[in-house]
């Protein structure tokens, strides 16, 4: 049965969280800013770069292809080990994202590029779920890992991207690479 807390769970969170609370709160940060830079903003850049007429398949898709990435995550990070599964598929993201973004920005490339950037925004709660002591751990991962890690790290991604690229294209390439770094 639940039972209400003597102390409140983000006082605990703060004084024990320690090490693990920074580290949430960049990793999400990091993941969020590879979001919002890119998947997040494809139809602003697919405006800007002349191809709006493909904005509603390029969404529908990509989302399809991202929830797709994030349930197949966690099987495949069981079956191959997880820190190397979250660091391959960035780096592949982060080496296809100049051909998607910059070379050669069409329907199926930033499909394909939205699918694998979303592997690791899959395998959050497997990364942190147990850093965090089970009286606090809803708040150190949901409540200030992810929302702090989207808000004070990736939600100033889109805002970046058009301050270093008016066509985009190369700020999201640059903001992905800070989000994966």
């Amino acid at each position: 049965m639940w039972s209400r807390p003597r102390v409140n769970p983000l006082t605990l969170l703060f004084r024990y969280g320690g090490v693990w609370l920074g580290f949430g709160v960049l990793f999400t940060g990091g993941l969020l800013t590879i979001y919002y830079s890119t998947y997040l903003i494809y139809s602003d850049f697919l405006k800007a770069i002349g191809m709006a007429n493909i904005i509603p398949s390029v969404m529908l898709i990509s989302t399809i292809a991202a929830v797709v990435a994030v349930l197949l995550a966690g099987p495949l990070a069981l079956a191959i080990n997880y820190r190397w599964f979250i660091i391959g598929t960035l780096v592949v993201s982060l080496a296809y994202a100049p051909i998607a973004l910059l070379l050669y920005p069409n329907f199926t490339n930033l499909v394909v590029l939205a699918f694998i950037e979303n592997f690791a925004m899959g395998l959050v709660p497997y990364v942190l779920i147990d850093k965090f002591d089970v009286q606090y751990r809803a708040s150190g991962l949901g409540g200030v890992s992810y929302n702090w890690g989207g808000l004070l790290i990736g939600g100033w991604a889109p805002m970046i991207v058009g301050l270093i690229s008016p066509p985009m294209g190369l700020g999201m390439v640059i903001m992905m690479a800070v989000g994966v770094a």
